[in-house]
């Protein structure tokens, strides 16, 4: 059974990885290699590998499990949405300054963008074409399946295929849609392997959690949280070395070790719900959690478009610490002017619609 403490700690973990991304993302395409591989660079990509990417699709499985059953259409109207939204956030974020002359060359040559740029650029394969497809097989399974012992089979098959997954190859057209499955940057950042074992685990969890009482699901996530981590750890040094070298395409035990330390945020933040009283930071939280969607696109667009002004790979500790600020701040306050707008006008409309 949901606690009302755990119900906020998964909004809470959900919003902080909103919180995090304008500070990763800006590091990680402004500053110099000095600052990346200092104490922020090593704070900040800590928090990339096991509070970013993987907490996120962690938390999207979890909540698919929790929610209410959906509808095919729905499921397939959300698919499309995501997607849509990927292409969206790929033409604004990469095509419009491309085309302005505001992305530097050397970012294009450093991410493999050599000929086709801008085709290229366009059909870059991200965390939003991920999430529609893992969405869709998540969301679908949990409408088929309700056992817990078949979401687990599920998940040792994607784990088991995966690293053969990665060898399928094909050229023209059909390798566009193939490197969503199983490709690597800078065609694709987010491949379904290995990546659908994050949602898969957030299924999994928040099944189990319908199914025990709260004391009983956090004694268990703790169980989980050190086994994964432990055991994908372990694993990981027998595996080759080129299934180590690339995060967005890991082998079996660093995926495993990366969703128990995903988890470990799942369990940390339902201990500050229970410890801590409802707080300003809190809210922050739970607003940035309510419109992660929004503000994901809104914090890429914004250290995309501030590439003239921080430049690429150039920023020093203190310059890097004022580019964190500036891209976070104007982030979150773009998106709380658009809401408010938002709002607005829908207030105006609804008072202009005649009674019935």
């Amino acid at each position: 059974m949901l606690t009302q403490y755990q119900r906020q700690g998964f909004s809470l973990a959900r919003g902080f990885v909103v919180l995090v991304m304008p500070a990763i993302h800006a590091v990680l395409l402004y500053s110099t290699l000095p600052v990346k591989q200092g104490p922020l660079g090593m704070l900040l990509g800590f928090l990339a590998e096991t509070s970013g990417a993987p907490l996120f699709m962690l938390l999207m499985g979890l909540f698919i499990a929790l929610g209410r059953e959906k509808t095919t259409a729905y499921i397939l109207k959300r698919m499309g949405m995501l997607l849509a939204a990927g292409y969206l956030l790929n033409g604004c974020k990469l095509l419009l300054p491309y085309h302005w002359g505001w992305i530097p060359q050397q970012f294009l040559t450093d991410s493999g963008v050599t000929e086709n740029t801008a085709t290229q650029l366009f059909l870059t394969g991200d965390i939003l074409q991920f999430a529609a497809i893992a969405y869709a097989c998540c969301a679908v399974l949990r409408k088929r399946i309700t056992s817990v012992t078949w979401y687990g089979l599920a998940f040792l098959i994607v784990l088991l295929i995966t690293p053969f997954a990665w060898k399928l190859q094909c050229d023209g057209i059909p390798a566009i849609p193939l490197a969503l499955l199983n490709g690597k940057p800078p065609q694709a950042f987010f491949p379904l392997f290995p990546w659908l074992l994050y949602p898969l685990a957030g299924l999994i969890t928040g099944a189990l959690l319908t199914r025990l009482n709260g004391t009983d699901f956090n004694k268990l996530l703790i169980i989980l949280t050190t086994g994964l981590a432990l055991a994908g750890y372990l694993l990981s040094l027998a595996e080759p070395p080129e299934w180590k070298t690339e995060f967005y395409r890991l082998g079996r035990g660093g995926t495993l070790f990366h969703i128990g330390l995903a988890m470990g945020w799942v369990l940390l933040f339902i201990g500050l719900a229970k410890k801590i009283r409802k707080n300003y930071f809190f809210d922050l939280l739970q607003w940035l959690s309510d419109n992660i969607l929004l503000a994901y696109i809104l914090q890429w667009i914004v250290i995309f478009w501030c590439f003239p002004l921080f430049g690429y790979n150039r920023l020093q500790l203190f310059s890097s610490l004022l580019a964190v600020y500036a891209t976070a701040t104007t982030s979150f306050l773009l998106l709380f002017f658009i809401l408010s707008g938002s709002k607005k006008i829908k207030r105006f409309y609804e008072r202009r619609q005649p009674d019935l």
